[in-house]
């Protein structure tokens, strides 16, 4: 979205509440290691299950292309195998030649979106003033930024508090705050962490399943993908737990989590987990759209006199890295008035790329060896 309006010529600042871009597909350095938080891949196969994956698929290739994503997109190594996310069992191996990660996380594509553009990181919007010609954002700490119009790109439960406090006064916005009262989402919680040596049964790169209330939702070793210098007697892993388990941990405490992330691990993989020596929790209360009233057309072309968009996932109907690109573009062709494709060829302004050694992961340092000292006679 931000791109888009950016490569056509528009003048654009991104606020950003977290400490890093991506959202759902950001990327965390767990033991000096590059780790994936939340979408683990990028699967650009030119036909999807629907017509709008489809388009959208088609939408996200192109900017990879033009962004120079591809020539940094890894393929994902086997074994992959697909089971039912509740016995180890069930898993058997699967082709996915369209599976593609980076290097350098999956947040090193967002921050090549916005190279050039303004943006702002840990800077949290508490409060729309609505004024007749513009709109003033004040974030947490009380700094006021003006703006001739605002696209809130945030899940579902995030935008509604934003705008929840202009309902009454207001009764566009109230007809949009009511239709958030359907919009459900389901939970995910990830846990990246690194533990001493397991002999599995199979070796695997990762497991998966298409069902989101599975207890495991996506397991992966992160020593088969990338190695960043992994010790001969390590392993690191990236786990997700499914919805049913999530929703019961997700406002628990981290250690209460790992309770759990290490009683799942063993009934599911039908294995000892050795000790956690490092890891970390990402909790996503809205991480799996179930149902969304909304879509593009909720909100009318020109119904806020100063425009007042939204984009994300219950607007596009599904979660997926394509169809939230897919949102973003319809709202850009709508403040830009013409179709904003035609800009990734053909921009009206220039945009940078990223260096070379931005796209590389976080390598971990290694251990010295240490010198034998005889004792003196």
């Amino acid at each position: 979205l931000f791109r888009s309006l950016h490569r056509a010529g528009k003048e654009v600042t991104l606020l950003e509440w977290s400490r890093s871009l991506g959202g759902r597909a950001s990327t965390r350095n767990v033991g000096y290691r590059t780790m994936d938080a939340g979408a683990q891949r990028i699967d650009l196969s030119p036909l999807a299950s629907n017509q709008l994956e489809t388009d959208a698929r088609a939408l996200l290739r192109a900017v990879a292309i033009e962004r120079g994503v591809l020539q940094h997109a890894l393929p994902f190594p086997s074994p992959i195998f697909r089971f039912d996310g509740r016995s180890i069992q069930t898993a058997h191996e699967v082709e996915v030649p369209n599976w593609s990660y980076l290097e350098g996380g999956m947040s090193v594509l967002a921050d090549a979106l916005v190279k050039d553009i303004k943006v702002r990181t840990h800077t949290r919007i508490s409060d729309i003033v609505i004024e007749k010609d513009k709109y003033q954002l004040r974030n947490q700490r009380g700094e006021v930024t003006p703006s001739d119009g605002v696209v809130i790109a945030l899940p579902a439960p995030y935008a509604l508090a934003m705008l929840l406090p202009h309902a009454e006064k207001n009764k566009k916005i109230k007809r949009i705050t009511d239709l958030f009262n359907d919009v459900n989402y389901e939970p995910m919680i990830g846990a990246m962490f690194g533990t001493t040596r397991i002999d599995f049964r199979e070796p695997f790169t990762s497991l998966f399943t298409d069902d989101i209330t599975a207890p495991i939702f996506w397991l992966s070793q992160e020593s088969r993908r990338r190695a960043l210098g992994i010790r001969r007697e390590e392993m690191a892993f990236v786990l997700q737990l499914g919805a049913e388990i999530s929703r019961d941990y997700v406002l628990k405490s981290d250690k209460e989590t790992f309770v759990a992330v290490e009683r799942v691990f063993e009934e599911v993989l039908d294995v000892a987990l050795p000790d956690i020596v490092y890891g970390e929790i990402q909790r996503w209360p809205a991480a799996f759209l179930s149902s969304s009233p909304f879509t593009v057309d909720t909100i009318k072309e020109g119904e806020f006199k100063v425009p007042l968009y939204l984009a994300g996932d219950y607007i596009a109907g599904q979660s997926s890295m394509a169809s939230a690109f897919w949102s973003g573009k319809q709202i850009a062709d709508r403040l830009v008035g013409v179709d904003t494709f035609q800009f990734i060829e053909n921009p009206a302004r220039e945009q940078a790329r990223l260096d070379e050694e931005e796209w590389k992961a976080v390598v971990p340092p290694m251990r010295l060896p240490r010198k034998s000292v005889r004792p003196q006679r």
